[in-house]
C-alpha cells in the first residue's frame, strides 16, 4: 500500500485514469488521495461508460432534460460538475505540492481535433467555467492541438496533451509549450503558474505492433516496442529541458513539461499486469493508472527507477523493428488517428444516448398539426397502417413498399443508412479538411447540379462558414454571365489585401457524366491549367461521385488531390447526409457528427411506435397523411419558411416534387418565406410551416389558414443542427406519401426526355454551327413570344394563354433561364405576386438549368395542371465550354448549351400537352427589365 509513495520519493506522480459521481460522493476519492493518487485524467470514453453504465446521473439529466436543456449542454453540466468537485478534492494537495499536482484533466471535444480555432475557443470556455487553478485542459497532439498549445500556455490555461504516440510528434508538443511560455513572459505573465503534461500512450502501441510481428512470424520484438519508444522519448524531454533556452525560463519560475504515461493497462493477458508501470519509473514523470492496473501494482508493483536503464538496448529494438519492415512512424501515426476515432466515437455514443432520452420530447413539442376536417378519416385510416412494421420494412430496405418490381428501388434505399456508414468517415473527412487548411485554401466553389448540390447550398447559406474555414458558395447554372462572375470571384489563386487566397473546386456529380457539371469542369479546369500547369492543376480539385462513374476516371487521369466516393444505392435528392452533403459541410467548418447525430434521432423516433395523441406528427403517419390530402386533390403544398431556414426550402422542393411528379400525380411544393393572404389559394392547399424558435414572421396568416379550413403543419427547429433530424424527416415524409399516392418516389422518368431534346438541338449546332431558327407568334423591340396564342399585342397573346386557368386546380411555374441576381430576383418575386393575385393559383419560380433536376419532373409527370412561363435571352458575351478537359478547341459555348436546355424542356412540355410561353430577349436588353415587360 506504500507504493505510490515510493514512487513519489522517485520523482513520479501516479494519477487516476478514471472518474465518476459515485467515486466523488462515496468518499473513494478521499481514500485514493490518501493512498498516493496525486491527480485524475479523464476522457469522453471514460464519461461514455459513467454516465451511460449507472443510474448516478439520471435524476440530474431528468431535472435538465425538463428545463429544455439539448444534449450537449447537458453533458457540459454533467461533466463539468464531476471535474469541478474532484479537482475541488485535490485543492489541498494541489498548493501543498507548489501546484505541481492536484490536477483534475478535462477533454475538449474530440470533434474539434482537426480545428484550431475550435479548440482554443472550446479550451478557454472549459477553463473559464470550471474557474479552478488545478484543473488542466486535454486538447490532442494533433496539427491544430500542437498550434492551439503555445496559445493556451500564452493564456495562463493548463494543458494536458493527449494522444501522443510517437517521439518526433512529442518533439514538437515540447516545443510548442517551450514557445507558449515565451509568449507568456512577452504578455508579462507569471510562469510559475501554468503548467502542461504530455501524454504518451504507452499500451497500444505494443497491442498494434505485436499484431504485426506476428503477421511476421517474428515474435522476439514483442511486448518491447512501447517501453523501448517511451525511454527514448524521455532522453528527448531530458534534452529539450536542459538546454540554455529552457534554464532562461526556467530562472522566472518556469516548470518542465513532465510525459505522463498513458494507456498504461496491459492489454496482453500473458504480460505482468504491472508492466507498464514498473517498467517506466523516472524522475519529473507521471503515470496515469487505470482502477484494474491501480489495485495491481498496490498489491505487488515493483519499485525502483526503470526508465533509463536498458537504453541502448531500447534503441536496438527500435532499429530492428524497422528492418522487419515495420514503421514505427507510421503505426504511431494511425494509432493517433484511431484515437482521435475512438473519442469521438465514445463522445458521440453518449450524446446519442443523452439525446435518445431528450428529442422525442422535443420532437413532438416542436410540431403541431391541423388536420381541418379530415382527423376523423385518418384516424380510419390509422387502423390499417401498422407504423412499426412499415418503419422496419423501410430500414430492412424492402422495396415492395412501393412496387412488386425491385427496379431503381433496390438499389437507391441506401439513404436511410447514411448516418451510419457517415460516421465512418468523419475523421477520414476532418483529415481532409485539416490539410485543406493547412495549404493555403481560403475559398471553396462547388461545380454540381440537381441533388449534388442542393444540400450543400442550404447548408452553406444557413449555417455560413465558421471562422478559420474556407468561404464555400455553389455554382450551378450554365448562364454565361454567372459562370464568369464566378471565375471572377473564385480565380484558383489571388492576392487580397497582400495575401494569398486559393481556391478549391469541387466537382460533385452522382452519375459522373451530368452535362452541366461537366461543363463548369472542363471550363475550370482549363483555366487554372493556363495558370498552374498539368503538373499543379489537379491540386485545386476535388470530386465527390459514385465509383466507377465517369468522373472517378477523369479525376483519376487528371490527379484531382482527393475522390470521395459515395454509396452508389443513394440517388441524389435523397444525398443530402451523405458525402455529396457533408463533405462541403466539413470543409464550412460544420460539425457533421451532430448532423448525423441528429438524423439518427429522427431514424429512432420513425422506429418507435407513435404516440396516440400525436399520432400525425409520427413522419410515417404525416407521410401518409400528405399522399392522402394528395389523393383527395389538395395536392399542393405552400412551404412558408422564416427567413434563417428559407434556402430549407429549395432541397425540400426538389426532394417532394421530383419523387411524386409521375404517372399523372404529384404533390407541388411551393417556397414562400410568408405565406400572405390564404384567401390568394383555393381549396387544394395544404400549408407546412417552418421556422426557427424565436422567429415566427407570418403567425396570423398561418392561424388564418387552418381556420379558413387548409391543412396546416407547424415545424419548429431550436437550432441549426435540427437541419439533420429534417433531411431524414422530410425524406421519410416524401417516401410515405409516394407510397400512399402509389407512385415511385425514386425514379424520375421524364426528366430524360427534355435531356434528348437539348442533346438533338446541340447536336444539330455542332454539325451546322448555327442555332436552330424559331418562329415568334409575337415581335417588338428587344423581346419575341413563342406561343400556340396568336395575338397583336403581348396583353392578348397573355390573356389567351391563361384563359381557362382554374383557382383550386392550376398553378404556373416560371421558368427563368436567366442569371440569377437580386435585381432579377426581386423582379420575378413581383412579376410571381401579379400574377398569383390576378389568378389565385400557387406560382412557383425556378431558375434553369437547376430546375430541370428538381420541379422539371413533376411538371412534365404530374397529371397536366401548370402553365409554364419560360424567360430566356441571348447571352451578351458568351463563354466557350473546352470540348474536353486539356483542350482550347470548343464547339459549343454556355449560352448555346444553356438555350439548348430551355427549348429541349420546351419540346418536352409540348410533347406532354402542356401549355407553353416562352419570352426571348435581345443580348442588349437588361433582365431585370423582363418581368416589366411581360407585364
Amino acid at each position: 500500500m506504500e507504493n505510490l509513495f515510493l514512487l513519489s520519493s522517485l520523482g513520479q506522480s501516479v494519477w487516476f485514469d478514471y472518474i465518476d459521481r459515485r467515486l466523488i460522493t462515496t468518499g473513494k476519492l478521499d481514500e485514493l488521495i490518501d493512498l498516493g493518487v496525486r491527480g485524475i485524467t479523464s476522457n469522453p470514453t471514460i464519461f461514455e461508460k459513467a454516465i451511460t453504465g449507472s443510474m448516478d446521473y439520471d435524476e440530474e439529466i431528468n431535472k435538465y432534460v425538463a428545463n429544455g436543456l439539448g444534449a450537449e449542454e447537458i453533458y457540459e453540466k454533467l461533466v463539468l460538475t464531476d471535474i469541478g468537485l474532484a479537482a475541488d478534492k485535490f485543492k489541498v494537495l494541489y498548493l501543498n505540492s507548489g501546484r505541481t499536482d492536484g490536477f483534475v484533466s478535462v477533454e475538449v471535444n474530440p470533434d474539434y481535433a482537426h480545428d484550431l480555432n475550435a479548440t482554443i475557443k472550446e479550451a478557454v470556455k472549459l477553463y473559464s467555467l470550471l474557474n479552478r487553478e488545478n484543473v488542466m485542459i486535454k486538447v490532442p497532439a494533433t496539427q491544430a492541438g500542437i498550434k492551439a498549445l503555445p496559445e493556451l500556455i500564452a493564456l495562463g490555461i493548463n494543458v494536458n496533451v493527449t494522444l501522443i504516440f510517437g517521439m518526433e510528434n512529442y518533439i514538437d508538443v515540447a516545443k510548442a509549450y517551450i514557445l507558449g511560455l515565451q509568449k507568456l513572459k512577452e504578455r508579462g505573465g507569471d510562469l510559475s503558474k501554468v503548467a502542461s503534461v504530455a501524454s504518451f500512450f504507452v499500451s497500444r502501441v505494443d497491442t498494434y505492433i505485436d499484431s504485426r510481428l506476428e503477421e511476421k512470424k517474428n515474435t522476439k520484438l514483442a511486448g518491447k516496442i512501447a517501453i523501448a519508444n517511451s525511454k527514448l522519448s524521455y532522453l528527448a524531454y531530458k534534452k529539450i529541458f536542459s538546454g540554455n533556452k529552457w534554464k532562461s525560463l526556467e530562472k522566472l519560475g518556469a516548470r518542465k513539461q513532465r510525459l505522463l504515461w498513458a494507456s498504461t493497462g496491459t492489454k496482453n493477458p500473458s504480460y505482468s499486469d504491472t508492466m507498464y508501470v514498473d517498467k517506466l519509473i523516472g524522475h519529473n514523470t507521471v503515470n496515469t493508472i487505470p482502477p484494474q492496473t491501480l489495485n495491481a501494482f498496490l498489491a505487488h508493483g515493483k519499485v525502483k527507477s526503470t526508465l533509463q536503464i536498458n537504453v541502448n538496448e531500447a534503441k536496438n529494438d527500435l532499429t530492428e523493428l524497422e528492418h522487419l519492415g515495420i514503421s514505427l512512424t507510421r503505426t504511431t501515426r494511425k494509432l493517433q488517428i484511431d484515437g482521435i476515432k475512438a473519442f469521438a466515437d465514445s463522445f458521440h455514443s453518449l450524446i446519442n444516448s443523452l439525446s435518445a432520452k431528450i428529442y422525442p420530447i422535443q420532437f413532438y413539442k416542436s410540431i403541431t398539426v391541423h388536420p381541418e376536417g379530415f382527423d376523423f378519416e385518418m384516424k380510419k385510416q390509422l387502423k390499417k397502417l401498422n407504423t412499426q412494421e412499415i418503419s422496419r420494412r423501410l430500414f430492412d430496405k424492402d422495396y415492395t413498399l412501393w412496387s412488386k418490381q425491385p427496379k431503381e428501388i433496390e438499389n437507391r434505399l441506401g439513404w436511410v443508412d447514411s448516418p451510419n456508414v457517415m460516421r465512418n468517415h468523419i475523421s477520414e473527412i476532418a483529415l481532409f479538411v485539416s490539410e485543406i487548411k493547412s495549404e493555403g485554401f481560403t475559398r471553396v466553389l462547388l461545380l454540381g447540379m440537381g441533388g449534388s448540390s442542393l444540400a450543400p447550398e442550404v447548408l452553406s447559406e444557413i449555417f455560413k462558414s465558421r471562422d478559420g474555414f474556407p468561404y464555400l458558395e455553389i455554382l450551378d447554372s450554365t448562364d454565361p454571365e454567372m459562370v464568369r462572375q464566378k471565375i471572377n470571384e473564385f480565380p484558383c489563386v489571388k492576392k487580397v489585401n497582400g495575401k494569398l487566397t486559393k481556391t478549391l473546386y469541387v466537382v460533385s456529380t452522382k452519375s459522373g457524366g451530368t452535362v452541366e457539371t461537366f461543363s463548369l469542369m472542363k471550363y475550370f479546369y482549363r483555366e487554372v491549367l493556363k495558370r498552374q500547369g498539368r503538373n499543379k492543376a489537379g491540386k485545386y480539385f476535388m470530386a465527390i461521385t459514385d465509383p466507377g462513374s465517369g468522373l472517378e476516371q477523369v479525376a483519376k487521369q487528371f490527379s484531382f488531390r482527393k475522390i470521395f466516393l459515395n454509396d452508389p444505392d443513394i440517388g441524389g435528392r435523397y444525398s443530402a447526409l451523405s458525402m455529396f452533403g457533408l463533405v462541403p459541410a466539413a470543409l464550412m467548418g460544420i460539425r457533421i457528427s451532430e448532423l448525423i447525430s441528429r438524423a439518427d434521432l429522427m431514424i429512432q423516433i420513425t422506429k418507435d411506435r407513435y404516440r396516440d395523441f400525436d399520432y400525425l406528427k409520427h413522419p410515417i403517419i404525416m407521410g401518409d397523411f400528405l399522399g392522402f390530402l394528395a389523393n383527395t386533390g389538395i395536392n399542393k403544398l405552400i412551404f412558408t419558411i422564416s427567413d434563417t431556414l428559407y434556402p430549407f426550402g429549395h432541397w425540400i422542393e426538389q426532394l417532394v416534387a421530383e419523387s411524386s411528379g409521375k404517372i399523372g400525380k404529384g404533390i407541388l411544393p411551393v417556397i414562400e418565406r410568408k405565406l400572405g393572404d390564404p384567401d390568394k389559394y383555393g381549396p387544394d392547399v395544404a400549408v407546412v410551416s417552418i421556422r426557427m424558435k424565436n422567429e415566427n414572421p407570418d403567425a396570423a396568416n398561418i392561424r388564418l389558414a387552418y381556420h379558413t379550413g387548409h391543412p396546416v403543419f407547424e415545424i419548429v427547429l431550436n437550432d441549426k443542427y435540427d437541419l439533420g433530424a429534417q433531411f431524414m424527416f422530410w425524406e421519410i415524409v416524401t417516401v410515405m406519401a409516394c407510397r400512399k399516392m402509389g407512385v415511385q418516389p425514386f425514379d424520375q422518368p421524364d426528366v430524360e426526355s427534355a435531356k434528348i431534346s437539348a442533346r438533338k438541338e446541340l447536336d444539330a449546332y455542332r454539325k451546322t454551327g448555327k442555332v436552330k431558327k424559331i418562329k415568334p407568334v409575337f415581335k417588338a423591340t428587344g423581346v419575341k413570344i413563342l406561343s400556340d396564342k396568336e395575338g397583336k399585342s403581348k396583353q392578348e397573346i397573355e390573356t389567351k394563354f391563361f384563359r381557362g386557368i382554374k383557382s383550386g386546380k392550376n398553378y404556373i411555374a416560371i421558368q427563368a433561364y436567366v442569371n440569377k441576381t437580386p435585381a432579377v430576383e426581386y423582379e420575378l418575386a413581383a412579376y410571381k405576386k401579379i400574377l398569383e393575385e390576378k389568378y389565385k393559383v400557387p406560382v412557383t419560380i425556378g431558375y434553369g438549368p437547376r430546375f430541370l433536376h428538381s420541379t422539371g419532373q413533376l411538371h412534365k409527370g404530374d397529371r397536366g395542371d401548370g402553365y409554364f412561363v419560360q424567360i430566356l435571352n441571348s447571352p451578351k458575351d458568351d463563354l466557350p465550354i473546352p470540348d474536353d478537359m486539356a483542350s482550347d478547341k470548343s464547339s459549343v459555348s454556355f449560352g448555346i448549351l444553356r438555350n439548348a436546355q430551355a427549348f429541349g424542356d420546351r419540346e418536352a412540355l409540348l410533347a406532354k400537352k402542356r401549355k407553353v410561353l416562352t419570352y426571348i430577349f435581345d443580348a442588349e436588353l437588361d433582365l431585370i427589365q423582363a418581368p416589366v415587360i411581360i407585364v
